[in-house]
C-alpha cells in the first residue's frame, strides 16, 4: 500500500469513527462525560436536531461531489 493510499483509508476509518461517535444513542452516550448525548444536553443542542444537519450536510456534499465528477 502506498503512502497516499494508507493517508486515504486512515481518513476513511477516522470517518467511521466520528460517524460512530455522534450517531451513538446508547445509554453510555447518555451517561458519560464524553457521550455525544452527554455533551449535546450539557450545552443545549438536541442531539437529534444535530444528527439530522449533519446526514443533511452529507448528502449535499456526496451531490456536490458528484456532479463535480460528471464534469
Amino acid at each position: 500500500m502506498t503512502g497516499v493510499e494508507q493517508r486515504i483509508a486512515g481518513t476513511l476509518t477516522r470517518g467511521r469513527e466520528a460517524m460512530t461517535y455522534l450517531f451513538d444513542d446508547s445509554k453510555e452516550s447518555d451517561n458519560y462525560v464524553f457521550g455525544f448525548n452527554f455533551i449535546c444536553r450539557y450545552i443545549g443542542i438536541d442531539p437529534v436536531r444535530f444528527r439530522k444537519a449533519i446526514r443533511a450536510l452529507r448528502k449535499e456534499n456526496i451531490q456536490a461531489i458528484k456532479e463535480q465528477a460528471k464534469g
